[in-house]
């Protein structure tokens, strides 16, 4: 396998595990529900993740795991609609229903690709060893390429997409987008670091970056000057070694911090930085209903209150290496970096 990027590169530096036995624990919500919250609250549609529509239906009495897909190459980016979850393998672009069933292959030939998100009609991804936006339609159909580089040169990665148009990473420093539908390509914002995940809401395009800028930043949609919502000093990017995992909700900017092992959590408009847990081994994805945070990290998925208080184990085993989350109204699906390795959902 080629090496991947920062993003997910330390999962090639543990070593793959081939068809795994997992040992797995199951742990219900703090509330002993399994999840409360309802999806599409948030917006965590660029990074690794993202939040999606209802499920099909409520979690079933007694299912801890069910995997949706149980045989992927090394799956790691994800994203949701109503009926279907996609996500990246080692060298296409995939989906099955949310409640099991057939996995279709979208787009083959597709190797690592990164950023994965969905709207309406088609599913969009960011190339890394052939730099490119492309897209195919939901349904099956060819792919196609709506951007092949922009000046600065370099990858695109980490995609986020509105009614209108798809933002990009672009390179190292770079945000960009354009039209869903192609285009020209627009510089929305330059950073003095390099730039990690990326998320959205109505009006603002949120990151996080390197540098002595700030750490998590904003800015509007169409471009313009950055806000700080977060300064440098607090250490919250954690760019270095892996870029960390990004989300919105209606009040909240949620976040990883690789580099300290901690999540989050800032008003939108900037304020106090609330530290919702430490000692967060590898983290690779952050997602948020507005009531709770769900992060994965090595071999884990868990859980806590947007104000705080207990962190709730999810899922945990050795065999397992949680990646990519995305949020359904019943379920928290991920996927399993690992050679064989599932696209699986667990009740919230």
């Amino acid at each position: 396998m080629k090496k991947r990027s920062t993003a997910i590169g330390w999962w090639v530096a543990l070593g793959l595990c081939g068809a795994c036995s997992a040992s797995t624990t199951v742990m219900p919500g703090a509330d002993g529900s399994g999840g409360a919250g309802a999806a599409g609250t948030g917006a965590a549609g660029a990074g690794l993740g993202s939040s999606g529509g209802s499920d099909p239906g409520a979690c079933p009495a007694g299912e801890d795991l069910a995997h949706v897909a149980p045989d992927e190459s090394a799956p790691s980016f994800i994203a949701l609609d109503a009926t279907h979850v996609y996500w990246s393998a080692d060298t296409a672009v995939r989906r099955a229903p949310r409640a099991g069933g057939a996995v279709e292959t979208l787009a083959g030939g597709q190797p690592i690709a990164m950023g994965l998100t969905v709207d309406e009609s088609f599913v969009y991804w960011a190339m890394h060893d052939d730099p490119g936006i492309r897209r195919a339609p939901k349904g099956g159909g060819p792919w196609v390429e709506l951007a092949a580089d922009i000046e600065s040169g370099g990858a695109f990665a980490m995609v986020a997409v509105d009614a209108t148009h798809l933002y990009a990473r672009g390179g190292c420093a770079d945000i960009v987008r354009l039209d869903t539908t192609g285009g020209p390509v627009e510089p929305v914002v330059s950073s003095e670091g390099c730039i990690g995940a990326i998320a959205l809401d109505a009006e603002w395009l949120y990151y996080a970056a390197e540098g002595a800028a700030g750490a998590i930043l904003r800015v509007p949609k169409e471009g313009g000057v950055a806000e700080v919502l977060v300064p440098a000093e607090v250490g919250a990017s954690g760019y270095t070694g892996a870029a960390p995992g990004l989300a919105v909700d209606a009040e909240h900017v949620v976040w990883m911090s690789s580099d300290t092992g901690r999540v989050l959590a800032v008003p939108k408009a900037g304020g106090e930085v609330r530290v919702l847990a430490t000692g967060v081994a590898l983290g690779q994805d952050v997602v948020t209903d507005g009531a709770r945070v769900y992060w994965s990290e090595k071999n884990a998925v868990r859980v806590v209150g947007i104000d705080g208080g207990p962190v709730v184990t999810l899922v945990a085993s050795p065999q397992l290496m949680p990646m990519g989350l995305a949020l359904g109204a019943h379920h928290l699906f991920f996927t399993n970096y690992v050679s064989t390795g599932p696209v699986t959902r667990v009740c919230r």
